[in-house]
């Protein structure tokens, strides 16, 4: 029971720092975009 907890938390866990990093990546390519085009 607590183990699956864990399991549940450890995933949300990574599903929220892969989130984060998909949008840091779409921010930053296009800054690089606008960047670019100026």
């Amino acid at each position: 029971m607590i183990w699956r907890k864990i399991q549940e938390y450890v995933s949300l866990l990574i599903g929220t720092l892969e989130l984060e990093r998909r949008n840091e990546f779409k921010t930053t390519t296009i800054m690089i975009l606008k960047q670019s085009f100026m």
